[in-house]
């Protein structure tokens, strides 16, 4: 896997296509989940990993799946 496939896989950019998708900025989303805009911003760059329940209440506001957020490596480890 490239650098590149491997940043398109990642949580950020799942979290950030997820934002962008439901229409959301980044004060829109941290707002609802009551977490800072610069939080969010650091999950989106994968400088740190949000817990299991901020992605579950990312994916609430972003009505998706929390699936969906995880990269797909960890789906296949997950299934085993």
């Amino acid at each position: 896997m490239s650098r590149k496939d491997f940043e398109e896989d990642s949580v950020g950019s799942k979290i950030r296509s997820a934002r962008e998708e439901a229409s959301l900025t980044q004060e829109d989303l941290a707002e609802i989940i009551d977490i800072t805009r610069q939080q969010l911003a650091k999950y989106e760059k994968n400088k740190v990993s949000p817990t299991v329940d901020t992605l579950i209440k990312i994916a609430s506001a972003c009505h998706t799946s929390p699936k969906k957020l995880l990269p797909k490596e960890n789906l296949v480890l997950a299934q085993k």
